[in-house]
């Protein structure tokens, strides 16, 4: 890992993925170096050394280093901070071991483009590795299902039309969550439009006990202290009628419009 100064950004860096290594069983050895040498023996900065201590990595005991050109030859992979930087090591590098940085080019100059490749390749592999999950008598879970399901961005929105399967989705999220993530139970919360669906979550999630699976309506009536319980309208629980009632509110709005013509 390189940046400039090798006080910030690359002591992060590594500190981040030698965690991911040890949580993953991966043997590999990490380090880091700056480009130039003006912080050679310093410990990190110390809002570094913060931020990586609120997400339970210790970076404090790294001291910062120059780059060598022996680094070439003693990693397998090198990753820039920047593309200041990428051009800094461009200018040092020993013409025969030129690949190994050369590979990483296309993380610092498209890394959209990279993102969504290993998106693709990651939501593809899942699909596959937990198809007990994302399958159901109906058959398999489509690409955008699974991608939905196990994203882990904090706020995801998916947009679906009816019968496009957002009920199997949200089941499928949830055991993934559980199953594959290992998340508590207690803190996964599933609010629906209509008891039907409501129904259909707490049976198909029944093995898992402590998952809360509510209507928006009773949810809200438990959480913001409503004083008697408000009324609810059939059409929530019933599609047809609401189809029949959507129906007849746009032949009134298309009969005024016709009225106004004439």
């Amino acid at each position: 890992m390189v940046c400039l100064g090798n006080i910030c950004r690359s002591p992060l860096a590594q500190g981040i993925l030698e965690k991911k290594s040890k949580e993953n069983n991966t043997n590999i050895y990490v380090d880091s170096a700056g480009t130039a040498g003006w912080h050679v023996g310093s410990s990190p900065d110390l809002r570094s050394i913060n931020i990586a201590k609120k997400n339970k990595i210790d970076i404090s005991n790294q001291k910062a280093r120059k780059f060598s050109t022996y680094d070439f030859k003693e990693f397998d992979k090198i990753f820039v901070m920047d593309t200041s930087n990428y051009r800094d090591l461009i200018r040092e590098k020993d013409e025969s071991f030129y690949d190994l940085i050369i590979e990483n080019k296309n993380y610092l100059f498209d890394l959209h483009g990279e993102r969504l490749k290993n998106n693709e390749k990651f939501t593809s592999g899942s699909q596959k590795k937990y198809l007990n999950i994302f399958s159901n008598p109906k058959g398999r879970y489509s690409y955008s299902q699974v991608f939905a399901c196990i994203n882990r961005e904090p706020i995801i929105q998916v947009v679906a039309s009816a019968g496009s399967g957002k009920t199997s989705t949200i089941v499928g999220r949830a055991k993934y969550l559980l199953n594959v993530l290992n998340a508590d139970p207690t803190k996964i919360l599933v609010l629906v439009f209509a008891r039907n669906a409501q129904e259909e979550i707490n049976e198909r999630l029944s093995k898992h006990i402590g998952v809360k699976i509510e209507t928006f309506h009773s949810f809200a009536y438990k959480n913001l202290g409503f004083s008697k319980k408000p009324d609810v309208s059939e059409l929530t629980q019933d599609i047809l009628k609401f189809d029949k009632f959507v129906e007849n509110e746009i032949i009134k709005i298309c009969s005024k419009i016709r009225d106004k013509k004439l």
